[in-house]
């Protein structure tokens, strides 16, 4: 970065270009100053905020219970100070309660703070809150076609994964497919064989740590199917 800062790229320059990257992961992610008011957020923290618990409005974090918007704002004051003077704080978490007996929102709450002294760039110059936010209510999506390119999957075997991975029993998955339950489950079998694991939430831990979801199943690929 040093590099590139040097050869004449501003940080103003650089920001977009993180902020698309950062759009492209599947959680929340919202970068705010010690007092709440917000410097970035991407767009699945902003869908998720429609739905309750987490709001940004007017530029501004807050929750939906004024009491978790005290208690959220405290933890981001105490990483951001503790940042400043030195200390990196572990992530707090934190949920936020939403309306409609929906299940709370996850919340991890953290500092996003480079040692610029060291790099002599400037680039940070104050410690941010960074706020990781899930939804247990929003499925996790993958692509189909790029599961079958990456563990060499055949179409039925990938779109098997890809309902697993959503959230779908193998019943459920066989209903949505069309298949019966005895064929999905031979075909998951076959998943098995050739992503190296014996167990379904094994299946979907290989899934969820692979390139597929850190991109949120937009990885371009290019190459005929």
């Amino acid at each position: 970065m040093r590099t590139a800062i040097a050869q004449g790229d501003s940080i103003n320059q650089i920001l977009p270009i993180l902020a698309v990257a950062l759009d492209h992961i599947p959680i929340g992610i919202v970068i705010v100053r010690d007092d709440g008011r917000i410097r970035f957020a991407n767009n699945i923290a902003r869908n998720i905020a429609k739905d309750g618990g987490l709001v940004l409005d007017n530029n501004l974090l807050s929750a939906s219970r004024r009491e978790e918007r005290g208690h959220m704002l405290s933890c981001i004051k105490k990483a951001t100070h503790s940042a400043a003077e030195g200390t990196i704080l572990p992530g707090e978490a934190i949920t936020l309660e939403r309306p409609d007996e929906k299940p709370p929102l996850q919340v991890i709450i953290s500092t996003l703070w480079s040692n610029h002294q060291r790099f002599g760039m400037g680039v940070l110059d104050e410690p941010y809150g960074i706020l990781f936010v899930t939804d247990p209510n929003r499925p996790q999506e993958t692509s189909s076609e790029q599961l079958r390119r990456l563990f060499g999957l055949t179409r039925s075997e990938a779109r098997l994964t890809e309902r697993l991975v959503a959230g779908d029993s193998v019943k459920e998955a066989a209903a949505e497919l069309g298949v019966t339950e005895g064929t999905a489950r031979t075909t998951l079998k076959a998943i098995f064989y050739k992503t190296g694991v014996t167990r379904q939430p094994e299946l979907v831990k290989v899934v969820m740590t692979s390139p597929l979801w850190i991109a949120g199943g937009l990885l371009p690929w290019n190459a005929p199917i």
